[in-house]
């Protein structure tokens, strides 16, 4: 025995000496028993007895028990491993023990089940992935990724132990054993009995020793195979049981290791593990006891990284809270993240581990979110005063709860921790009460300013309470008097400001209203922004809730009828001191003018920035365009007075060189570019053309026309035109005159339309529109002067004209309206795409505006008379059918086309079976209704194509009708069944699936409306001169009922649900529920309203009727109340009905289609706080 061994016997306990025996062999020594018995003679027995079994325990490798075979069905293989059993399961997965066929290795397999989401293996995977770029001693490692038969897993080391929160719930059992006797306290107990198993993990926590069977020297040690995976060890991953095979345990104490020390220690473990994943940029989020693996020599290991954040994500997220509440930190319920929140979970792990209770023990998930967010835990050494104070201090500062004043990284908190158990002060200090005020106080500004103020309001009234009450009977009258003056200037004060909010909102609504009719700039930006704030007011203006929906439907009408208004809006808009002319690119992307002093500059719209600086002649540019492609810009300079001759010059924009610079003989000065080509076209005042290549800038070819050209362009097709100012423009033919288009009056200046049409401007302000289909010349519009300058819009719909007399005019170039004037502007070219237009202030501002026209109502010009019917195909959400003078047509409004015309006479109503496949027609001539069958096909571009396979008569209506009668038809929402009127004040059920008998309705005087509802089991007949809206079984041909005896001209329809049944009249507009025939009547406001056609949202929420004859309404019909009315520029009444998805609304009126898009118009009601 060394020296340092002997020491008085009588000064020794048996503790103490066997730990020193322990030491001595842990140093690599081998100490003879019999020294220590003869050193010792007192306690001979007990060493001879204890000292071989813990000399053996140090080389002894306790095995644990098998976990009961699982319930659950599991793989045989997967990949490369083999499944021995199953030992655990979790939100994620479920994990195995697991053999590598080929390396022999016992892994732990973690396999996510097949059924699983995308979201859950995404996250799976994401878990593997962060664990496995980790490589740390205290993390487990991954080895393996990867998916057999559909089912993701990863394989990982199988370590020997339990989960943490396993070993804390046996920890709590010895607790409740101990504290029976004792109290708690682990470095008292050198000797503790158990009844019950316990885990090596436990007892290694709990007395820094290992477990020993009480008879050891009986004991057969037990071999784990680990070629079969299987054994007496529990994997950490699984739930089981602890280890050994009897029934009684031993712990034996380590006496000079405190209890706390060793959580300290495997707290450093885990704060060092997440250290190294902070630096790698993973943040854990879910760190808590089940989360920590505790192996038997006391080693925790950290696994389970399913809600872990890498770098490319950040380390700090906003909006995620996801993760175990109850260790969950205060700021991640704001969804917020940082290393920082790690730590808190950590120190409430921490917390657990040394008092054995959770630090707030709601049950309760809101009461427990309220006690983490707004409580602090109960400080440790008051549940267990023999936690050491520096510890607690560690574990306070670790759960702080605002961030900052927790320790700033899991590094800082593993050297906190090192210096506690290395008995050295630790660095973080206990908050001192005024501290703890202090922070109460920021947490709770308001309780703190107010327990200020009493406070110092209750020094006030004990130090002064005498002369306060002298004063306060002083002045208790005055204080009154200037209360009640207060109260009534305040109350002046709010009427004051009511005045004026509702003369500032009276104000906003008129200044709209005007804005709205004045064709001028601003009728739709202008309207729409004062009707924004008109909206912003409404809350402050002190109205009922009736007064205010009626207010915000009249703002809400108005913004709708706003929208489809022409307007512009600046995008971008540069200072100048010229009034010279400039021009924009045909993508909108480039835009030019010139200074007077000649120079002239290209500008990047979007960039907002110069990329070239071109300089011409010391004189004014006053013809300036760009060539189709934007790379070529061309310039006509002189001065205007004196008048000098016309100089012309071409740059190539990207090179900054000059490639044309012609001087003299230009006359008017005409050039063209070819859009096919890079090649410039110029005329002599000889009446000569000369065509240059670009860039090289070369005479290629030149062409005599004998007369100075006062205009150039290309039409459509590639041919270049002219006109010498006469009323006739000409195609320019090398070998001879080519086609000439004549017009009344002197041409001077034209513009070509995409589809070939022809618009010019007469010398005497008129416009002229030549049809290339027809060769039609319609003329519309007068400027007071010469029409100086034609431009179209990219779509061909709209038309500016400018005239020398200053005027500037944007007409509708299918209603031939005028739609806008822009007096104060010179118009200096539309781009080809995104409606862009470059306009110009003399002397003042040059900028590029947005061309606005008419979103969100398009309008489809049919030109095929009035339309009496139109119906939505219940398939293809673009195809419309109309009734047309022809007959009927098929119309993609997406692509503005007519894809089919089916030849008819006197074409009334149409309706398209469920499937869409067939179109019903009925006409008021004599034939019978007909059955149209339709083929559509849809191509690799999305377009669609119909085709007309077949027409028949339908079956069993070959009956006489008096000529004149409309003849109305309706089908129900299967298709099985279809009524029609005869003429004979009579409606026929037809049957569509078989040729049978039809069911004759009775007799309605003068009957000319008709419906049936969507089951098919009622009909609805209204009359035009005659009286009542009568409901009529569809299999008997019964009267069910009158709904409305004496109400006449009306039109009635069932909603596509069936629930509801509408009908207007030009006395009132009713709505019935089909259930219990309650009737009710919608409100008309102050318009006479009018019986036209209903149209319903396919939900059946909504009601298209009319407000007049040519403003629909929506209705909505649980309320009846009116929620917004439809308001077009060119007020068109017509026949109403809703696309498929409810999307659009289409009026078909005369010659037109009207196309509202619904989810527009919404958006933008929205975004001024105007929607429904």
């Amino acid at each position: 025995m060394s020296s340092s061994a002997r020491t008085n016997q009588d000064e020794l306990t048996l503790d103490q000496i066997a730990e020193h025996f322990l030491a001595r062999i842990r140093a690599g020594e081998r100490p003879s028993v019999r020294e220590y018995v003869v050193n010792h003679p007192d306690l001979a027995a007990e060493i001879e007895e204890l000292f071989p079994t813990l000399a053996s325990l140090e080389q002894y490798d306790a095995a644990d028990q098998d976990l009961p075979a699982t319930s659950f069905d599991a793989p045989q293989q997967l990949g490369e491993y083999s499944i021995v059993r199953e030992i655990g399961r979790g939100g994620m997965g479920v994990v195995y023990e697991a053999l590598h066929t080929k390396l022999q290795r016992r892994v732990a397999l973690k396999v996510l089940p097949s059924v699983a989401s995308t979201n859950q293996a995404k996250r799976f995977l994401r878990e593997a992935r962060a664990a496995g770029q980790l490589h740390h001693t205290n993390i487990v490692p991954i080895f393996d990724v990867g998916e057999a038969n559909g089912i993701h897993y990863y394989a990982m080391q199988f370590i020997h132990g339990q989960n943490l929160d396993v070993v804390l719930d046996e920890l709590r059992r010895l607790d409740r054993q101990t504290s029976k006797t004792d109290d708690w306290n682990p470095k008292l107990n050198s000797q503790i009995q158990f009844s019950q198993r316990v885990s090596e993990s436990t007892v290694a926590l709990w007395t820094g020793g290992t477990p020993i069977v009480a008879n050891l020297q009986s004991a057969t040690p037990e071999v784990i195979d680990e070629s079969s995976g299987t054994g007496t060890r529990e994997n950490p991953l699984g739930s089981g049981t602890a280890s050994g095979a009897s029934s009684q345990w031993s712990l034996q104490s380590n006496a000079s290791l405190d209890y706390y020390k060793r959580v300290a220690a495997g707290a450093r473990q885990v704060a060092e593990a997440l250290a190294h994943a902070h630096s790698h940029g993973v943040l854990h989020r879910d760190i808590k006891p089940s989360n920590l693996l505790l192996d038997t020599e006391g080693v925790i290991w950290v696994s389970d990284f399913g809600l872990a954040k890498d770098d490319s994500e950040n380390l700090t997220h906003t909006g995620d809270i996801i993760g175990t509440l109850r260790y969950m930190s205060p700021e991640r319920f704001s969804g917020t993240a940082d290393a920082r929140s790690d730590v808190y979970s950590l120190g409430l792990t921490l917390y657990e581990m040394c008092t054995l209770r959770y630090a707030f023990q709601e049950t309760d998930r809101a009461q427990l979110m309220q006690q983490i967010t707004n409580r602090d835990p109960v400080a440790p050494r008051r549940i267990r005063p023999e936690i050491p104070l520096d510890l607690e201090t560690v574990i306070l500062k670790a759960i702080a709860r605002e961030p900052i004043a927790r320790y700033q990284s899991a590094r800082q908190l593993a050297a906190d921790l090192e210096r506690f158990v290395a008995d050295l002060p630790v660095l973080a200090r206990r908050v001192s009460f005024g501290e703890k005020a202090w922070r109460w106080c920021r947490r709770n500004p308001s309780y703190a300013l107010l327990f200020g103020c009493l406070a110092m309001m209750l020094a006030f009234v004990v130090l002064g309470a005498l002369g306060f009450a002298i004063q306060a009977l002083q002045h208790a009258r005055e204080l009154r008097q200037e209360t009640l003056r207060a109260v009534e200037a305040e109350q002046e004060a709010r009427k004051a400001n009511l005045r004026s909010n509702r003369s500032l909102y009276k104000s906003y609504v008129g200044y709209a209203n005007a804005s709205r009719w004045s064709q001028r700039r601003g009728q739709r930006y202008e309207t729409i922004d004062q009707l924004r704030n008109a909206a912003s007011l409404l809350p402050m203006l002190e109205w009922s809730n009736d007064e205010v929906a009626a207010e915000t439907l009249k703002l809400r009408n108005a913004a709708i009828a706003a929208m489809p208004l022409v307007d512009v809006q600046e995008i971008a808009s540069w200072p100048t001191h010229s009034f010279a002319r400039g021009a924009i690119s045909a993508d909108g992307r480039l835009a030019a003018w010139s200074e007077d002093d000649g120079l002239l500059m290209v500008r990047d719209v979007d960039r907002d920035q110069i990329i070239a600086s071109l300089q011409g002649p010391a004189e004014q540019a006053w013809v300036v365009r760009f060539d189709p492609s934007g790379q070529f810009i061309s310039a006509k300079f002189h001065d205007d007075v004196p008048l000098t001759p016309a100089k012309l010059l071409v740059w190539e924009i990207p090179s900054k060189r000059k490639v044309l610079d012609i001087r003299h003989g230009l006359g008017t000065g005409a050039i063209a570019f070819d859009p096919a080509k890079a090649e410039m076209v110029l005329c002599r005042n000889s009446g000569s053309l000369e065509f240059y290549s670009l860039p090289a800038g070369e005479l290629q070819r030149t062409l005599d026309l004998g007369s100075d050209v006062k205009i150039l362009a290309y039409n459509p097709s590639g041919q270049l035109s002219y006109t010498t100012g006469d009323g006739v423009v000409r195609i320019v033919q090398p070998d001879g005159e080519g086609s000439t288009y004549t017009f009344p009056a002197a041409v001077h200046s034209y513009e070509w339309l995409a589809n070939g049409d022809l618009v010019v401007g007469g010398r005497d302000g008129s416009i002229h529109h030549r049809s290339a289909a027809s060769g039609e010349i319609r003329s519309f519009g007068k400027h007071s002067d010469s029409v100086a300058q034609i431009l179209s819009s990219p779509d061909d719909g709209l038309l500016v004209s400018e005239a020398w007399g200053g005027t500037r005019r944007i007409y509708d170039l299918r209603s031939e309206e005028s739609l806008l004037s822009l007096e104060s502007f010179n118009i200096d070219g539309i781009a080809r795409v995104e409606n862009r237009i470059c306009l110009s202030v003399p002397y003042a501002s040059r900028g590029v505006w947005r061309l606005a026209t008419g979103a969100p109502l398009h309008e489809i010009h049919t030109n095929a008379g009035r339309h009496w019917d139109v119906v939505a195909h219940p398939i293809h959400e673009s195809i419309v059918a109309v009734t047309c003078e022809h007959g009927v047509d098929l119309w993609d409004i997406d692509r503005d086309q007519r894809i089919l015309v089916i030849p008819g006479v006197d074409v009334s109503q149409l309706a398209f079976s469920p499937d869409g496949s067939r179109l019903y027609v009925a006409s008021t001539g004599k034939e019978a209704p007909v059955v149209h069958s339709l083929t559509f096909n849809v191509d690799s571009r999305g377009e669609i194509d119909v085709v007309l396979d077949w027409s028949s008569p339908i079956p069993n209506l070959n009956v006489e009708r008096p000529p004149g009668r409309t003849n109305h038809l309706a089908l129900d929402s299967q298709g099985k069944r279809l009524v029609i009127l005869n003429g004979l004040d009579q409606a026929h059920v037809v049957d569509t699936s078989q040729s049978t008998q039809p069911v004759v309705l009775g007799k309605h005087h003068m009957v000319s409306r008709v419906d049936i509802s969507p089951d098919g089991s009622q009909v609805v007949t209204s009359t035009w001169n005659g009286e009542g809206i009568r409901i009529w079984s569809a299999l008997t041909g019964d009267m069910l009922k009158d709904l409305a005896p004496r109400v006449g001209n009306s039109w009635p329809a069932y909603s596509p649900d069936g629930r509801w049944l509408v009908a207007t009249s030009k006395e009132n507009d009713y709505v019935w529920d089909t259930e219990s025939w309650q009737r009710r009547v919608i409100e008309r406001g102050d318009h006479a309203g009018f019986e036209g056609r209903i149209a319903f949202s396919p939900n059946s929420n909504l009601a298209v009727i009319w407000k007049t004859q040519f403003i629909p309404r929506l209705i909505d019909l649980v309320t009846g109340r009116e929620i917004a009315a439809l308001e077009s520029p060119n007020r068109r009444g017509g026949v109403p009905v809703f696309t498929r998805s409810g999307r659009r609304l289409v009026i078909a009126s005369s010659g037109c289609l009207q196309i509202w898009d619904m989810e527009k118009m919404q958006a933008e009601l929205a975004e001024l706080g105007l929607d429904w």
